[in-house]
């Protein structure tokens, strides 16, 4: 039988409570797999790019980004961000084929919704941060609340499709 002096039982105790601690830090921040996962709530269908130009002078150019996704779930979700390139864009949220607006929708399960952003070189109002809010390996992440608590989801690839040029 080992007998332990008092200092000896404190290291241990503290030992433990650094562990204990730890863990509970990683299980309840975005070090955590859930920040990442979307638990079946929704599935990405379709991730794409496509570079557009205006038809008259002036009129700018850029890049449109869509992101269909399948809705499984009658929980409230709120899309609002999209980091891709160390930048941050606002989202707008808009049924398959439908008009696009920033009015809100609603939307539920087994709706299939369109997130949309643009980076215009002539508009940088839809620009919201620098840098994203935690790493992540892919094309985009996609910032959105589910039942009013902060989750990502990580798009590993964004497809590009033929440039537009409008007349």
């Amino acid at each position: 039988m080992e007998i332990l002096t008092i200092g000896a039982i404190i290291s241990r105790i503290f030992r433990f409570l650094i562990v204990f601690f730890l863990i509970l830090f990683i299980n309840s921040s975005c070090f955590n797999a859930k920040c990442f996962k979307n638990d079946n709530h929704f599935e990405l269908n379709q991730a794409y790019k496509q570079a557009w130009t205006a038809g008259i002078e002036k009129g700018g150019s850029g890049i449109d980004y869509s992101f269909e996704l399948i809705i499984k779930t009658n929980q409230h979700i709120l899309f609002d961000s999209v980091w891709m390139n160390n930048m941050g864009f606002k989202l707008i949220t808009t049924k398959r084929r439908k008009i696009i607006s920033n009015a809100p929708i609603t939307f539920v399960k087994g709706d299939t919704i369109l997130l949309k952003t643009a980076e215009s070189k002539k508009d940088q109002n839809n620009e919201l941060y620098t840098s994203p809010p935690i790493e992540y390996n892919g094309d985009a992440l996609i910032g959105y609340y589910l039942q009013n608590k902060r989750r990502y989801i990580v798009v590993r690839n964004i497809e590009t499709r033929s440039p537009v040029y409008y007349q």
